[in-house]
């Protein structure tokens, strides 16, 4: 969907176009205010950079679920409709205190330009690779998510004891 000049007035948010979406890609950094009434509010600053000049960042990987179920986060100040498994995605590392630069494919590549939309996605690849680290958001708790959480801890536990009783 094009924005108009009309939705740029109205605060609506539009993806400025990257200088060659085949070298550059758009990080997000999460913005923090320090009276920050609703503690679900997502306001994040989005910026391009050459893929050979970018700085550190996280990737994160997450299901895109249900694109009827949206809500606004806020992108350099203006309003963005996104999935709500990309606001939780988000929220999560909002919660987590992530402090560094983050990609996220729903908002870092402008899904309204079909163009950049398949540069970009041959891009993926690279940036995954090139990534600090990738956080996994797999949604919201249910009903019995708390047992995984703690047979993942478990898990975790015996492969730290027995990697460490095998190397010695």
């Amino acid at each position: 969907m094009a924005h108009s000049g009309a939705d740029y007035e109205r605060g609506i948010f539009m993806h400025e176009a990257l200088p060659n979406a085949a070298a550059h890609f758009r990080l997000i950094k999460l913005c923090y205010l320090a009276n920050e009434e609703d503690e679900e509010e997502v306001r994040i600053e989005l910026s391009a950079f050459a893929i050979d000049d970018a700085p550190p960042y996280a990737a994160i990987s997450y299901t895109w679920g249900d694109q009827t179920d949206r809500t606004d986060i806020f992108i350099n100040g203006r309003a963005h409709r996104v999935g709500l498994n990309s606001w939780y995605a988000l929220l999560q590392m909002k919660y987590h205190h992530e402090n560094c630069f983050l990609w996220m494919d729903a908002i870092c590549i402008n899904q309204a330009d079909a163009h950049e939309k398949g540069l970009q996605v041959e891009l993926m690849g690279f940036i995954f690779k090139n990534a600090l680290r990738v956080n996994i958001c797999i949604g919201p708790h249910a009903g019995d998510s708390e047992f995984l959480v703690e047979r993942v801890r478990r898990l975790k536990a015996a492969e730290t004891f027995y990697g460490r009783y095998q190397k010695e």
